[in-house]
């Protein structure tokens, strides 16, 4: 009797050492222990005094025309992991950036939510596979910064050499008509540029190794999902009075729907040194975009995170991270014909948050 609960607890501290910490990384082959829930509770933030190497003020102050929040992100995340038995896991995040871009706030609310098979393990190696659903939507976004809008406008009708300027509070909008002739027109709305029913959605399967040791895990991964992408850019101008203005400007094709392919590897790799939790992710993105959105299909991203394991039940951790292609491959919504210059940039921001499992 004495031997099998000797069997028993050393069967347990087996079980409670090889438990794999899942920290703000969850891309991890190892399951947690059956059972377990894990909570990641967290926020994200970029602004002047919080600037990941001065890539803000590098990459977007040129193009604030002034506002000075240009490129300014906060956002919250939510993360919840569920193992369902020793082969099963389960994990939904869900997430809120408000993005400051020209004098207007994009938000982008973000759902992914997958479930994960774990098909072997031993004691130093595990393979599993992910599959998953993940959508952004944003709310409409108005912009009415007319270095932005005439920026835009180019991009909209490259052949119509149109133009917005403003004395006072008077709004004037300048174009080439097809005789070739410079017409002029004084707005009767103020002008803006919006980003309206917005959002994307696909599904995405996901195949993980990973190798742990005493002391460090390593993971490596790759992914492909499909995503479905609606977006509509609305404009004053299309709604001025004006019959000689709307035959000039014709159907600019404001509304798109398209499908791209999001290709994904990465690894990442971390190391236990006492309560302390260092992580590093790196993660390659490519894009398949239809015919006239091939500017810009790469993204790396770079991801560094270091937990304090406070109790065998909670941590947390502050880490940063670095995209050289802001938000590619992550908010596919973002890259049209319209505005895919305008996420081009190198962006990096803060991460913090709470970790809790019971």
């Amino acid at each position: 009797m004495n031997r099998v609960i000797l069997l028993l607890i050393l069967s347990q501290i087996v079980t409670q050492a090889e438990d794999v910490f899942y920290g703000e990384s969850n891309l991890h082959a190892f399951l947690p222990q059956s059972g377990k829930v894990n909570i990641n509770a967290g926020f994200e933030l970029v602004n002047d005094t919080v600037d990941i190497l001065n890539i803000k003020e590098s990459e977007l102050g040129s193009n604030s025309s002034g506002v000075n929040s240009i490129g300014d992100m906060k956002g919250i995340n939510l993360n919840v992991g569920y193992t369902i038995n020793d082969k099963w896991y389960t994990n939904m995040t869900l997430n809120q950036k408000e993005l400051q871009y020209s004098g207007t706030t994009l938000k982008n609310q973000n759902l992914d939510i997958y479930l994960r098979y774990q098909f072997y393990q031993s004691q130093d190696l595990s393979f599993a596979i992910d599959g998953g659903y993940k959508m952004n939507i944003a709310s409409d976004s108005y912009v009415n910064d007319l270095h932005t809008i005439n920026k835009i406008l180019k991009n909209i009708a490259p052949n119509k050499k149109i133009s917005l300027s403003q004395t006072g509070s008077k709004q004037t909008l300048v174009y080439q008509g097809d005789d070739g002739s410079i017409k002029t027109i004084d707005l009767k709305n103020r002008a803006y540029l919006a980003i309206v029913d917005t959002k994307d959605k696909g599904l995405y399967g996901r195949a993980i190794v990973s190798v742990k040791k005493d002391k460090w895990l390593f993971d490596a991964y790759g992914s492909y999902a499909e995503v479905d992408i609606e977006n509509r850019t609305d404009s004053s101008i299309i709604h001025e009075d004006n019959a000689d203005l709307q035959q000039e400007l014709g159907d600019i094709g404001l509304s798109q729907k398209r499908v791209d392919g999001i290709l994904s590897s990465g690894i990442n790799f971390g190391y236990y040194f006492d309560k302390w939790y260092p992580e590093f992710n790196y993660q390659y993105n490519y894009i398949f975009r239809i015919a006239g959105l091939k500017k810009n299909t790469v993204n790396h991203i770079f991801n560094l995170n270091v937990s304090y394991i406070v109790n065998q039940n909670t941590g947390v951790y502050l880490g940063a991270k670095l995209m050289l292609n802001q938000f590619n491959g992550k908010i596919p919504y973002l890259y049209e014909k319209y505005s895919e210059s305008s996420f081009s940039h190198k962006y990096g921001y803060l991460n913090a948050g709470l970790l809790y499992k019971f």
